[in-house]
């Protein structure tokens, strides 16, 4: 799809990494970074899943959580489950067993949401 055309003004990447994330879109025929969190343009791979309210934090907001003190469950790195036995596995979190797949696929929406501010 060539840059500049309506659809590749619409799409989205993700580099989904190990320990940090970002999104990328095409914009006017130029590749941009979306400033995901506090301006940054990459956020930590990290997800905390608070036992106190069941919520999901994502990125600096999940490591924020975690060093606060928050009951729950800190997770980094979810992104080398994919491809291994332990993707199929489950996990147990304060709210519930979750297989790594699900893991990883709860961080990917959010940073597709995030990638969305950018239009």
């Amino acid at each position: 799809m060539p840059t500049g055309s309506p659809s590749a003004d619409k799409s989205c990447a993700i580099d989904f990494g190990t320990s940090n994330s970002a999104v990328a879109r095409v914009r006017a025929g130029a590749v941009e970074l979306a400033a995901l969190e506090l301006g940054a343009t990459s956020m930590p791979t990290a997800v905390f899943y608070n036992a106190e309210d069941n919520s999901r934090a994502y990125g600096r907001a999940a490591l924020a959580a975690y060093v606060d003190g928050h009951e729950g469950r800190l997770m980094r790195s979810i992104k080398s489950i994919l491809g291994s036995d332990l993707m199929d596995e489950a996990t147990e979190l304060p709210n519930g067993m979750f297989e790594g797949l699900e893991l990883n696929r709860g961080l990917a929406i959010e940073l597709c949401g995030e990638g969305r501010k950018l239009q």
